[in-house]
């Protein structure tokens, strides 16, 4: 499968008044988004198991279940993922229980 990068022309022709999308604003969200992960950080399996103490294997696991579970990943290729710094806090934002919301 061919994967297209976002270019600055296509986010340009996709904000313009004749596209056929539902809204510039989510072309101008996923410009944004494609721009952060080109640019943002990236952690490795073990870096990122590092992060969070816990076992690389642990990931791997998590990748392989179905649905896949953890923080979003990419497959650079066959043995190898990445994790975008973006994703991953967005991933631990959404793990986390505020218990002091809950208390009330």
């Amino acid at each position: 499968m061919t994967r297209k990068l976002l270019t600055t022309e296509r986010a340009t022709q996709l904000r313009s008044p004749d596209a056929q999308h539902a809204s510039v604003e989510a072309a101008d969200a996923f410009a944004a988004t494609s721009l952060d992960l080109l640019h943002g950080g990236w952690y490795t399996t073990k870096e990122l198991a590092d992060l969070l103490r816990i076992d690389p294997s642990a990931l791997r696991h998590w990748r392989t279940e179905e649905p896949p579970q953890g923080p979003p990943f990419v497959r650079m290729a066959r043995r190898q993922c990445m994790y975008s710094v973006a994703d991953v806090q967005q991933w631990l934002r959404a793990q986390r229980t505020d218990t002091s919301a809950a208390a009330q």
